[in-house]
């Protein structure tokens, strides 16, 4: 059961991370289309990097914990349910 719940908060921060990385890049693609320097935007791209490097680390981390839940069997995990369920 705290496995699923980490695994539900880290699906919904890179969820919320994808979003704000496509919202901040449709913002900036806006701004850059109507001025001439796009060296103005250094502050806006680092927060969208920032933003870049919480996905993947969101994603490692999903990717770690389902290959523990693999490694653990189907039958254990089936009989850990089974057991938490009574």
């Amino acid at each position: 059961m705290q496995t699923e719940l980490i695994k539900l908060k880290l699906a919904i921060s890179l969820k919320l991370n994808i979003i704000s990385l496509l919202e901040g890049l449709a913002l900036i693609l806006t701004k850059i289309e109507k001025e001439s320097n796009p060296l103005k935007f250094n502050d806006e791209l680092f927060e969208l990097y920032v933003c870049w490097l919480k996905i993947v680390r969101d994603k490692q981390l999903l990717i770690r914990s389902n290959r523990k839940l693999l490694a653990q069997g189907v039958f254990s995990a089936a009989f850990s349910n089974f057991i938490s369920g009574l």
